[in-house]
């Protein structure tokens, strides 16, 4: 990469002296311990990062730029980062004079390449004291190492040579401590997510990572110089992606991102050079250059989102469309984007024209017009205006007049009313942003007058509930004339001031819906006064849960998924039978010798029913807990199996170096390779003592 140079003119008289800096050899060691130290914050990113790209670098410069490199991770196996390119190779010349060499580059003259400091290549010294370096080059592999010797300065020796038919390039291995293999593991998969083209990755694969984590995000808009998304994290990052490397940008005052989302991420593509990166490479250098560069390719997106939007606007119908598919189809970044200037075949929209009045839905629960809290610009919304100002006795008979003629179309999803003053509603009913959409002004229906029953109302001991649980109690019942006598069974709850005694409301809603789930038939539950009289067809609710419940803990199949539930939720972050359930060693079982390995590794994830958690859910709400009775066995069980997943873990313990990566089924072969040879040498090691035990024994001579 070409570094941009800065020009000094200096301007002195004819006795000015001046003598350049020097670095005087017994400062040396001091000078490049500061180097090794200090130059990176997080040291294993740092490997991982330079190597990968010094490697593409590497391939480029050979012709080769897409062939992929080849990255091996740490396994507890091998605990060995490994980075290989397929470029010229180095020749003895190039390792002693430029790759031995603080601040040596052979890129800095092309923006073909990434490298340009001649630190990169050192970076492992910030982590280890010693690493070495492969060169397959001009028909021979010779390795070499780099290390900290005594002076502190560091050296290289080479330790190897043969010849070689292998393809030539680089091969850079550092030894990894264990407790960072996660770490080396992590970063890879957040460093090479938008790598191009993906390396080929050995040893630890993070390939399934990296397609999990680019699964879990949701683009927003991608082109060939921008990706705006959501992951997982659904937190803002701003990242500049130069020659493959996503530099973070740590501090974004300055740029024009008023318009990105909290939750909402981008990255921007630049030409290797655009921009400054600091020494370190972790970060960009925000200097008046990077900002400039990276507002124009902000104003270039800015640009692409709109032009590629504005047909969708544009084909719409009529200006209500228009903001329907504003509100409705377009993620929150792209309307910040189209907000100041939203168009709709040249026209101006008002996108903010609903928010001149407020709107309202009807509540059938308690027969209110309540405050609606999401915007009624829908294609299946219809809207009630109030144009007239009518008093408050002829708003309602007309508003229900009106949400009754709506209703009678039998199209629309919801009606909101939209309330404020005259001048609001009559200012609204003459916005063009409304042309195209369904509005029934109160001037256009009639008033209705309410009506009066004559005469008492009876008051009912029965009631049926109609699934409400607003207050007042008394509208979430409804009268009945339900035959009190009649033949057919009927659950009822007891009621107190129109409350249910035995359960809440939120209960009663629940055991009425898993109920119907279970395939009973569809019921009533109907609520009584405590002082009624009723036979023996009438069935209390909770008596009527309890007997359930009982038959429900009597049935086969609903042991045999209570066990796997309760199996599974004991076992459920172990390691080991996380990936037994997943299948992975389906193919393995019978090369397995282990006989406990084997028992473990044979369990079967079983499929629960449907309908079981419906009646964990009904049983909840019985008195006492029927499955207790069927604990202990399940219990005894897992506890067996728990102390056959602890023999595992003493006796074959490497097998659970992987189940915090990814696992596979080649890993699988891998395991049962090992434990088949702990096996079988603790069988040999088994009969060596059984030996030396009965040479220990001595017999006395028998005499017959």
């Amino acid at each position: 990469m070409i570094q941009a140079k800065s020009n000094f003119t200096i301007d002195a008289d004819g006795n000015a002296v001046s003598n350049q800096f020097t670095l005087k050899q017994e400062n040396l060691a001091h000078v490049f311990d500061i180097l090794r130290n200090n130059l990176y914050s997080d040291k294993e990113g740092a490997v991982v990062r330079e190597y990968a790209t010094n490697a593409s670098d590497a391939n480029t410069e050979n012709g080769k730029a897409s062939t992929p490199i080849e990255v091996t991770f740490p396994t507890m196996i091998d605990p060995v980062f490994k980075v290989r390119d397929f470029g010229k190779g180095l020749s003895e010349h190039d390792i002693f004079e430029v790759y031995a060499s603080y601040g040596a580059s052979t890129k800095r003259e092309s923006n073909d390449y990434v490298g340009t400091l001649g630190m990169g290549s050192k970076s492992a010294f910030g982590y280890v004291d010693s690493f070495t370096i492969t060169s397959y080059h001009g028909g021979f592999k010779k390795v070499y190492e780099a290390y900290i010797d005594e002076t502190k300065i560091g050296a290289i020796s080479k330790i190897h040579e043969e010849e070689s038919s292998e393809p030539s390039g680089i091969c850079v291995s550092v030894t990894v401590n264990t407790k960072d293999i996660n770490k080396f593991r992590t970063t890879g998969v957040k460093f090479f997510q938008f790598y191009e083209p993906m390396p080929v990755f050995l040893g630890n694969d993070i390939t399934q990572d990296i397609l999990n984590a680019k699964s879990s995000m949701k683009i927003v808009f991608q082109s060939n110089d921008f990706m705006v998304y959501r992951d997982s994290t659904y937190r803002r990052n701003v990242g500049v992606k130069m020659g493959n490397i996503v530099y973070p940008v740590n501090n974004i005052t300055g740029l024009d991102l008023d318009w990105l989302g909290a939750s909402e991420s981008i990255i921007i593509n630049v030409n290797i050079g655009e921009v400054s990166f600091t020494t370190s490479r972790e970060s960009l250098e925000m200097s008046a250059n990077t900002i400039k560069t990276i507002n124009d390719k902000i104003g270039k997106l800015r640009v692409e989102i709109t032009k590629q939007h504005q047909k969708q606007i544009d084909d719409c119908e009529d200006m209500w469309s228009a903001l329907h598919t504003y509100n409705n189809s377009f993620e929150k970044t792209i309307r910040m984007l189209l907000t100041k200037n939203f168009t709709w075949r040249k026209k101006k929209v008002n996108v903010n024209v609903l928010s001149n009045l407020t709107w309202t839905e009807f509540n059938q629960h308690n027969n209110q017009w309540r405050t609606s809290y999401s915007a009624p610009n829908r294609a299946d919304v219809a809207l009630i205006v109030d144009d007239g100002g009518y008093p408050t006795s002829q708003t309602r008979s007309r508003l229900m007049s009106a949400r009754a003629l709506l209703l009678a179309e039998k199209k629309w999803n919801r009606i909101c009313y939209g309330k404020g003053t005259k001048e609001d509603s009559l200012d609204f009913l003459a916005s063009p942003e409304i042309d195209g959409a369904r509005v029934v002004t109160l001037s256009s229906v009639q008033s209705i007058p309410a009506k009066r029953a004559k005469g008492t109302i009876k008051k009912e001991k029965v009631f049926v509930w109609n699934r409400s649980e607003c207050f007042p109690y008394s509208s979430c019942w409804d009268s009945t004339d339900v035959d009190i006598d009649s033949d057919s069974v009927k659950l009822y709850v007891t009621l107190d001031s129109f409350k249910p005694v035995e359960y809440q409301f939120s209960g009663l809603r629940v055991i009425q819906n898993q109920l119907m789930k279970l395939g009973y038939a569809d019921f009533k539950i109907y609520g009584v006064k405590k002082d009624a009289k009723l036979d023996a067809t009438w069935v209390n609710l909770k008596e009527y849960i309890n007997e359930v419940s009982l038959e429900i803990v009597a049935d086969d199949q609903f042991i045999k998924d209570h066990e796997y539930s309760v199996v599974s939720s004991q076992l459920r972050y172990n390691s080991l039978m996380s990936q037994v359930w997943k299948g992975v060693y389906n193919d393995e079982i019978e090369q397995i010798q282990c006989p406990i390995v084997k028992r473990v590794l044979s369990q079967e994830l079983k499929k629960k029913s449907e309908k079981y958690d419906s009646q964990m859910c009904l049983i909840g709400y019985a008195d006492g807990n029927p499955t207790n009775s069927l604990l202990k066995p399940i219990q005894a069980l897992i506890e067996s199996l728990v102390a056959d997943i602890e023999y595992i873990a003493d006796n074959y313990p490497l097998i659970f170096d992987a189940f915090s990566y990814a696992m596979n089924k080649d890993k699988a072969k891998q395991h049962t390779k090992y434990i088949n040879l702990m096996y079988l040498a603790n069988l040999d090691r088994a009969a060596l003592e059984f030996r030396a035990e009965m040479d220990s024994l001595t017999f006395p001579s028998l005499t017959i």
